[in-house]
């Protein structure tokens, strides 16, 4: 729908971004912003891809060529989602592996382009845009997204090699990395009270409940309003799948 409302504007950079993002060393990151949006000056769809430092399978992967071409980019062979740890450690020792960050940039005018060559409702979203049928048209089409819609087809992506600082929030996990801990590398937010506990993160957004955790290690206590999770940390990959099992038997 933000492309109809665009296509006024068929020139114009567009950059797509997800919002659960930490980046760092903004310097960098606004090199890698420039070399994209010329290469979609140009006609390119890009994404920055960030190296990657660690087997995560939370994260997707983008394989590239390994030469770069004019610009700095890398062609793209294949995107890989969320691999398991020993196919990522095989996919970061070939040395053109990146995550996916989830940036892409282009001009409005390509990705019209692109969604009419590999959308199969591009032509109905138009018709029933102009006739204001669009909550109707919603709930006929399926829930796929831009990187399978669009990314994973297309001929026209390029990879910009990003050397800024990234974290994707889509974990607990990850969450814990960046926010603040005490001695013993427990991460705290309520009224929380810790006694021979290491490497836990408990968070109560009632401040009025007293938290005590007692001698436990590689904690995860998350508990809000409508919700309670505890996990050891070993187990919290397996999280989104307990959540879709959660769902289906209530």
């Amino acid at each position: 729908m933000s492309l109809q409302h665009l296509k006024k504007h068929l020139k114009k950079p567009l950059i797509i971004s997800p919002v659960d993002s930490l980046i760092g060393n903004e310097k960098e990151f606004y090199k890698a912003l420039d070399k994209s949006l010329k290469a979609a000056d140009k006609g390119w769809i890009c994404t920055l891809g960030i190296r990657p430092k660690e087997p995560n399978p939370n994260f997707g992967y983008i394989l590239t060529e390994k030469k770069v071409n004019a610009g700095g980019a890398f062609k793209v062979k294949r995107f890989i989602e969320k691999p398991g740890v020993s196919l990522a450690k095989k996919l970061i020792r070939k040395g053109n592996c990146f995550y996916n960050s989830g940036m892409f940039i282009s001009s409005v005018g390509t990705l019209i382009d692109e969604y009419k060559k590999y959308y199969s409702y591009c032509d109905d979203f138009a018709k029933n845009f102009s006739k204001k049928r669009i909550v109707s048209l919603y709930r006929r089409i399926k829930d796929v997204p831009f990187d399978k819609t669009i990314m994973e087809k297309t001929n026209k992506i390029r990879l910009i090699k990003s050397s800024f600082f990234w974290k994707d929030f889509g974990s607990w996990n990850t969450i814990s990395e960046v926010l603040a801990k005490d001695k013993n590398n427990n991460v705290k937010k309520g009224n929380v009270y810790i006694s021979e506990g290491r490497n836990n993160f408990i968070y109560s957004d009632n401040l009025k409940k007293k938290v005590l955790v007692l001698g436990l290690k590689d904690i995860f206590f998350i508990d809000t309003q409508d919700y309670t999770l505890i996990a050891s940390r070993s187990h919290l990959d397996n999280l989104k799948l307990a959540l879709k099992n959660l769902k289906l038997t209530t």
